[in-house]
C-alpha cells in the first residue's frame, strides 16, 4: 500500500523540521565555541576548570534544547491508523 500525498506531506514536513533543529544546534554550538575562545583566559591554569564547566554545561544545555525539540515534532500516523516504521522504533 503506497503512501497518500498528505502522509508523504507529513514525512517531507517532519523531515524539513529535523534539518531545521540540526542546523540551529550547529549555529548554537557554533557560536558558543566563538564566545568561549574570545572569552579564554590569557595565562593557561587560570580558571581552566571553571571555564571548562561552563562550557559542558553550555553544550549540555544545547543538546537538551535539541533532544526537546526533536521529540516535540508529532510521530507519523497513516491514514490507516498504522505507525511508520521508524514511529515503532524504541
Amino acid at each position: 500500500m503506497r503512501p497518500s500525498t498528505a502522509d508523504a506531506a507529513h514525512a517531507d514536513s517532519r523531515t524539513v523540521r529535523r534539518l531545521q533543529i540540526a542546523d540551529d544546534l550547529l549555529d548554537r554550538l557554533e557560536a558558543l565555541v566563538d564566545r568561549h575562545r574570545a572569552l579564554a583566559p590569557h595565562e593557561p591554569g587560570l580558571h581552566d576548570a571553571l571555564h571548562a564547566e561552563l562550557v559542558a554545561a553550555e553544550v549540555a544545555h544545547e543538546l537538551a534544547v535539541a533532544r526537546s525539540a526533536l521529540r516535540a515534532i508529532p510521530e507519523y500516523v497513516s491514514r490507516a491508523g498504522a505507525e511508520s516504521p521508524a514511529a515503532a522504533r524504541p
